[in-house]
């Protein structure tokens, strides 16, 4: 492929970014197959070179040990210049290497003060993981209004574990503006709980499922119910109490909620057929 010869003429000239994309395609299967140790040499290269990016994706594959021994201490020193080079996600992998004393001495602060660093600059991982250690006072003072902002902030960013946070906070009283109203606080509260179950958070389909059982915040309806504690039992999320209200329920209404998994599964397949260039009307080997 031409991405591939280009990459590699550039890269036996001593271009940096080619020894990256050279990486990026080996690991990716991307005009080649896929050799991860093929990809971590010319990271390795890459990172030589002075390549921010590399550093990461080497720092990357150093902390996972499955193609290269880990090595979280040289981890830690290429995210620490990846960081100190203006490298986006380094400060807060580097972080969590702080916060978890992999590679540097444990520091609850020091990983506190990375983690918002990331958090200011719109990681939204790194927001909710400062929610946390806001709702738990490690490395910061314990402070509950402020982990539920930086919540808010990582919900809007997409992180669905913030969003069941953030949702949950609403129906306790400790997120959101104090003035909101019973009824606006669970609404808003579905509103996320929706968000993170579009996204396949089994935590997320369980909690709808009860509030569909119960007409909590949305209309009642067992057939809703029935497809979202079946979507979180999939995903690893049992609930004997759900088992027991489908069991009870009419034979159509279960059969009904089996019809939209189904739904779910033959939308899935289709996008999958699309995104690999088959036509979805054709039957899977």
């Amino acid at each position: 492929p031409r991405a591939f010869d280009l990459a590699i003429t550039f890269a036996t000239r001593g271009a940096a970014p080619a020894m990256r994309l050279l990486g990026q395609m080996y690991a990716g299967g991307l005009g080649v197959d896929t050799d991860h140790t093929e990809a971590l040499e010319w990271f390795r290269l890459a990172s030589d070179a002075g390549a921010v990016e590399a550093k990461v994706l080497l720092a990357t594959m150093l902390l996972d040990g499955a193609v290269v021994e880990r090595d979280e201490d040289a981890a830690a020193m290429l995210l620490q210049t990846a960081r100190d080079n203006g490298h986006v996600s380094a400060p807060h992998m580097l972080g969590m290497l702080h916060l978890e004393g992999r590679g540097v001495l444990r520091s609850l602060t020091n990983g506190a003060d990375l983690m918002r660093y990331a958090a200011e600059a719109g990681d939204a991982t790194a927001q909710y993981t400062l929610g946390i250690l806001y709702s738990e006072g490690a490395g910061v003072r314990q402070d509950t209004r402020e982990s539920f902002r930086w919540f808010d902030q990582a919900a809007r960013g997409g992180n669905t574990e913030a969003q069941i946070e953030f949702a949950l906070g609403l129906l306790r009283g400790d997120a959101g503006d104090p003035a909101l109203s019973e009824e606006r606080r669970v609404d808003d509260a579905i509103f996320w709980l929706r968000r993170a179950a579009e996204a396949g958070n089994p935590v997320a389909e369980n909690r709808l499922a009860h509030a569909h059982a119960q007409g909590f915040g949305v209309p009642l309806d067992p057939v809703l119910a029935t497809y979202y504690h079946q979507r979180a039992v999939a995903g690893g999320l049992p609930d004997a109490r759900l088992d027991a209200f489908v069991n009870g329920l009419p034979e159509e209404q279960r059969q009904a909620a089996q019809a939209r998994l189904a739904q779910d599964r033959e939308r899935e397949r289709a996008q999958a057929s699309a995104a690999a260039g088959i036509d979805a009307e054709q039957p899977l080997p």
